[in-house]
This record gives C-alpha cells, structure tokens and sequence, in this order.
C-alpha cells in the first residue's frame, strides 16, 4: 500500500517516532509516497489531524496519546497500525459550511456563539426540525466529534455516521442534544455571532450560517 505519513515537528516525541514509523511500514512492504496515497498515517495527536485535514488520503490513522480521541493508537502501542491498516474502514463524513465565499471543514464541530461570550437567541432549522435556543450557542459535530467538545458538554458519543446538535449553556427547555442525519442545517442568530470551526479557526457569521455535509473520511478501526 501507498502510505504517507505527516508528524507534528512541533513535538519532540513525534519527530522521534516519525523514522521508526517510516522504517517500520517500510519493512511491512508498504511504500512511502506524498501524493495521492491509500492511507495516511498521522503522528502527534488530534490537534495535529485537525491541522492537516486537508491533506488526508485514504484511509486515516492516528497517532497520539491515551487521551485523544481521533487517534486510534498512542506513541506506546503504535505498532498496532498493522491491525487498522489491514480493518474494514468505516466512513464517517466532515461538516462544512461557506463564509465569505471561502468553504470551511470540519472533522470534530463546528461551534456557534457570540464572541463576547453573551447569551444569544439562535434558530436552528433542519429539515421538519425547527429549534429556538437561548444560551451561549450551539455545537454542531459530527461522529469523531462527538467525543470531544460535544462529550464536554454531556452530548451523546455517536455509533454512526450522523450529526449532532447540542446547545451550550441553554437557559430556556431544550437542553438535550438531537442526533440526526447529514441535512443542511440552518443556524440564525438574533445578535452577531461567530463560528469556531474544530477549536482552531474563529470566523464572524453576521446572524447565521447553513451547516452542510462535507467530505467524507475512511476511518480505519483498531
């Protein structure tokens, strides 16, 4: 298989790890490449997933710590690549949305809220669904999501390839999360509000934005 691997030179242990990694596939039979590639292998932990997601090739491995939650394996037992390579992969899509005529992905969520960290009045639309919040915004992510931001806030952890929608510090009576399927989600807001888009990226939306289905990512399982 062609496989390209991507570390985090900020980190010290991912520099490290990178040639034992490359000199280990290597030895599996697999070809190291930059280009279009069967597989992906990441080195450095969620943050560092995130920051390349657009340079993500088939299938995706992750390399992190215990406590991440994209990465299937740790700088510990990271030789149990073999397993994910060799899995049936499960395909789990990002969300996008479009601000200022430039498009945006997402592989954990994307975050709406007032940049003063006021309550707003947010309006959430999809599909026959029509939701009227009071709060510090909502969090909209997807499966790997799930188990970030969206867990934080006593959101569900996904099983399938869904979306959820979990409000952030409601005031008035929807306060549960709802899962639905990939849908074109409308979000209106009273007062100007911004979007965070996977912790990193702080974008002003006016009053609103249209949430969408994005590419998808072939998640290998360990």
């Amino acid at each position: 298989m062609k496989i390209k691997i991507l570390f985090n030179s900020t980190k010290d242990w991912a520099k490290r790890l990178y040639p034992e990694v490359k000199r280990y596939l290597k030895n599996k039979g697999h070809v190291i490449c930059r280009g279009k590639c069967g597989a992906t292998v990441v080195i450095g932990g969620d943050g560092t997933i995130i920051y390349n997601k657009k340079r993500i090739d088939g299938i995706l491995v992750g390399i992190g710590s215990k406590r991440s939650g994209i990465c299937q394996i740790n700088r510990n037992n990271w030789k149990s690549i073999d397993k994910i390579l060799d899995s049936k992969p499960e395909t789990v899509n990002m969300l996008k949305t479009r601000i200022d005529g430039k498009e945006y992905s997402a592989i954990n969520e994307i975050v709406v809220r007032n940049r003063d960290f006021r309550a707003i009045h947010t309006t959430v639309k999809c599909g026959n669904k029509t939701l009227k919040l009071f709060g510090d915004g909502i969090l909209v992510c997807t499966k790997i999501g799930s188990t970030a931001y969206n867990k934080a806030l006593l959101g569900p952890i996904l099983k399938e390839n869904r979306v959820c929608i979990t409000p952030i510090a409601e005031i008035g009576k929807n306060r549960k999360s709802i899962v639905i399927g990939y849908c074109p989600i409308a979000v209106r807001t009273l007062e100007k509000a911004c979007c965070i888009i996977d912790g990193n990226e702080i974008l002003d939306i006016g009053n609103g934005i249209i949430i969408g289905k994005g590419k998808p990512i072939v998640y290998g399982k360990l």
